[in-house]
């Protein structure tokens, strides 16, 4: 019922939690990158890349206490030294990530700015070691990055849009026309645009609504240090040309069906989404509506 009521209605088209966190996908990642702070980009990767590795460690300990074998527990923000990741010198980070990640597959990205972090420990002046280091990187890689701040400031803008104004068109939210065009809805004289119309801006220098999501957008960019030279910087720099991100979505096809010979109550649930849209973030809207309503 939930599912259903909330493919009828629509969902609030955020960007889901794996688009923001992780090491390189991080939008704190991202606001270093847009602020050209790469010092703070290096260590702020190599220490997150760190703690995870210790979480994924301390999880195969935890499973093998389970089978009566004996192990120290490590709080996933230390080493196995009981000093916090976050007081430890970079060098030194780099190099214990470098040495647990030896014979683990899979963090090529990760393994790739270290690698060359560590390799660049002549260079005397720390800022243009990192700068080198960061740009190892390949563009597509550093755009992923920059994309992960822009997502995570689209759902703040989504999510104020939803509380303070509801389920309707307001003035000044921007609409997206039938032929593509994006314009701002403040004509009494036109016809109130669905809701399906409205869409926000993914780039700080494209068109903005005229309300309150405005103001929130310039606030955000103000405390994260981010100004329009930055973003012009990385226009130029990344491609990043900007566009605009339906604020509501619906799935199609959605199909519930109840398994057979099931204990548990379990259900096979399929639908359809267009690109770019997530199906966890339907899912956990639909078990938290109310269908009263």
């Amino acid at each position: 019922k939930q599912l259903e009521y909330t493919a009828q209605k629509g969902f609030i088209n955020l960007f889901g939690e794996q688009r923001l966190s992780g090491a390189l996908s991080s939008h704190v990642s991202g606001v270093s990158l847009l602020r050209q702070d790469y010092p703070t980009f290096v260590e702020n990767i190599i220490r997150r890349s760190l703690s995870v590795l210790n979480n994924h460690t301390n999880t195969q300990k935890n499973k093998a206490k389970s089978l009566n074998f004996t192990y120290n527990s490590t709080p996933t923000n230390t080493t196995n030294t009981g000093i916090k990741i976050s007081h430890l010198n970079i060098d030194v980070a780099a190099r214990m990530f470098q040495r647990k990640t030896r014979r683990i597959r899979g963090w090529g990205l990760e393994k790739r700015l270290v690698n060359n972090f560590i390799k660049l420990n002549n260079t005397k002046n720390h800022t243009e070691r990192c700068y080198l280091a960061t740009h190892s990187l390949p563009t597509q890689a550093l755009n992923f990055i920059v994309n992960a701040y822009q997502a995570r400031i689209w759902n703040l803008m989504a999510n104020f849009r939803m509380e303070k104004y509801g389920w309707t068109t307001v003035f000044g939210d921007l609409i997206k026309h039938s032929n593509g065009s994006i314009y701002c809805w403040k004509n009494n004289s036109v016809s109130r645009p669905p809701l399906e119309a409205v869409v926000l801006p993914l780039y700080s220098s494209m068109k903005k609504p005229h309300n309150m999501c405005k103001d929130l957008l310039r606030e955000v960019l103000r405390e994260d240090g981010i100004n329009v030279t930055s973003m012009r910087h990385v226009k130029q720099k990344y491609g990043l040309y900007g566009s605009y991100r339906r604020l509501i979505v619906r799935p199609h096809s959605l199909s519930v069906k109840k398994l057979t010979n099931n204990t548990l109550n379990k259900v096979e649930v399929s639908f359809t989404l267009a690109s770019g849209h997530y199906a966890t973030t339907f899912i956990s809207q639909s078990q938290h509506c109310n269908t009263s309503k």
